[in-house]
């Protein structure tokens, strides 16, 4: 806790702190600020000394379980201490004193008793283990003692905090607004047995603590592999994010108040990058500010812990975030596979409406060119051929012609044999669709000329085909039974192209179009009129378009 630089007055000699706007709101981060620093060592007495105590209960060695209870019992007393003090149980209607010194005196007073239980049941647990030759339990039992300790020493210098007087603060601590707090019906909760806390996980998760104290880091690691997951450390939020960047996370435990780049920098990064923006990030943080809550939650944070933390609800935090993360991946996964099967049967435009749910279930009226494309004298080929031969020819051209057609924005809705069924202007609203579709058709052209090539070279005989383009009003919609159902257009204007293409047959000529398609792309193309020629379905005969 740094008390280096003051500069802010809190209370000046002339009571102008009532009409100073800022003055309640430093005297309300002063608490805030303490509390987090006061908390800190209070983690790590409880923290360790419980894991201790599950160390002990799983050797079935109690020698020491006792003691340690103790020193865990007096931990949780001097942070109720810490509370009552810095953060009274009148949901903040009184203000904190925000008089240093005499804040020192107070909590010194009152932690005198459970400090020194700790400190000395520290020292006292120090020595029989050492006695005992129980290298296990000296390190953290080391932390322990450390962190009483450090929580004195903090005491001491809010006691002997120079300059209060003046009535200045610390620039530097950071300020909330307000401050209230959430009571929960806790008798209402049935209690959770020990065994579930140190139960597995449902599945081993690799895991990132980001947090710039270092005892912090070490208890809330050891606890999480004690559950076990794969924990990795970050002691700054610059290396957390060198970290992501080299290695995939299923979580990230991250703190608040840490040098150089904050919690809430580091935060805002993940979410505003799409390789990260998914992995679901826990705040932990000795500040309990609903302010600050709830800015991690519309930031993107998924859940917010407080210091010290409860290992339950821990555990129950990083299961929960851990599960909805594995059922978004599912999610992800089954819709990439829905989309990569579904795509194989149906245009990738009617797939990407269909499953946005875009697509009226009930159809609807569309100004389309509907496009027809025939291979011609295909049967003596297929009685020529062996079977595999034919089909990988079949599917050479059919491929082509697609490519050839998708070009040109145009979706393929059926394969009828040898024949394609294609449409421009549907699904998805295309503006010149004849346009597009007489561009595909000479395209298809070219791509022919290119098939035929190789065909030749192979020694098989030359395709051909006959396509029919006519442009119209037709109604598009999903079709079919409840266990058979496509997407599919309805109208006069489907039948026409059909019989259009027919007529390529009886012209002797590759591509035709209607009088409508003609009219709509102009003059782009060269075209030769046809006699008016009746088909299937008309009364009256249509005109024609041979495209040269």
């Amino acid at each position: 806790m740094e008390f280096k630089s003051r500069k802010t007055p809190i209370r000046p000699a002339d009571g102008a702190i009532e009409k100073d706007p800022d003055a309640n709101l430093t005297r309300r981060a002063l608490p805030a600020n303490l509390r987090h620093e006061l908390r800190t060592p209070l983690n790590a007495v409880i923290g360790y000394s419980e894991m201790l105590i599950e160390v002990e209960e799983e050797s079935n060695r109690n020698e020491f379980a006792r003691d340690l209870e103790k020193v865990r019992t007096a931990g949780k007393d001097m942070l109720a201490i810490v509370n009552e003090i810095l953060d009274p149980p009148q949901s903040g209607s009184e203000p904190v004193d925000s008089d240093i010194e005499q804040i020192g005196a107070r909590l010194e007073y009152a932690l005198r008793t459970p400090l020194n239980t700790a400190v000395g049941y520290c020292e006292l647990l120090l020595e029989n283990a050492e006695c005992l030759d129980r290298k296990d339990l000296i390190p953290d039992l080391k932390k322990i003692l450390e962190a009483c300790r450090r929580f004195l020493s903090l005491i001491k210098d809010l006691v002997h905090f120079p300059g209060i007087e003046g009535g200045v603060l610390d620039t530097a601590i950071e300020a909330s607004d307000t401050f209230s707090r959430a009571k929960s019906l806790v008798n209402e909760i049935q209690p959770i047995p020990r065994e579930d806390v140190l139960a597995a996980p449902p599945r081993r998760s690799s895991l990132l603590v980001v947090d710039y104290n270092e005892m912090n880091r070490d208890l809330l690691c050891r606890r999480l592999e004690r559950q076990g997951h794969l924990v990795a450390v970050a002691e700054n939020g610059l290396r957390a994010l060198e970290m992501i960047q080299q290695n995939t996370f299923d979580l990230i435990l991250l703190d608040i108040l840490m040098p150089e780049m904050n919690g809430y920098q580091v935060l805002q990064r993940l979410k505003s990058d799409d390789r990260w923006r998914d992995v679901p990030v826990i705040m932990i943080s000795a500040l309990e500010e609903i302010d600050g809550v709830v800015r991690c939650i519309e930031m993107g944070a998924d859940d917010y812990l407080t210091k010290p933390f409860n290992p339950v609800l821990l555990r129950a935090r990083i299961n929960n975030s851990l599960e909805k993360k594995r059922l978004s991946d599912l999610e992800k996964e089954q819709k990439r596979i829905l989309n990569e099967t579904f795509g194989k049967y149906v245009a990738e435009e009617v797939r990407d409406e269909v499953l946005s749910g875009r697509m009226p279930l009930d159809g609807e009226v569309k100004e389309v060119s509907v496009l027809f494309a025939d291979l011609r004298s295909f049967t003596p080929l297929t009685e020529s051929t062996p079977p595999k031969e034919v089909v990988r020819i079949l599917n050479t051209y059919l491929t082509e012609m697609a490519t050839a057609i998708r070009k040109h924005n145009g979706s393929i809705l059926r394969y009828v044999g040898d024949e394609i069924y294609a449409v421009f202007g549907a699904p998805m609203p295309i503006e010149d669709h004849p346009r597009h579709a007489l561009r595909a058709a000479l395209e298809m052209r070219r791509s022919l000329t290119a098939v035929n090539e190789n065909l030749r070279r192979q020694g098989y005989a030359p395709l051909k085909h006959g396509i029919g383009i006519h442009s119209g009003r037709v109604l598009a919609a999903i079709i079919g039974s409840p266990d058979r159902l496509a997407y599919d257009l309805v109208g006069d204007a489907v039948n026409l192209a059909s019989r259009i293409q027919g007529l390529t047959r009886k012209f002797g000529t590759d591509i035709l179009i209607s009088a409508e398609t003609r009219a709509a792309v102009g003059d782009d193309v060269t075209v030769r009129r046809l006699p008016p020629t009746r088909v299937k379905g008309k009364q009256d005969p249509v005109e024609i378009f041979e495209v040269i």
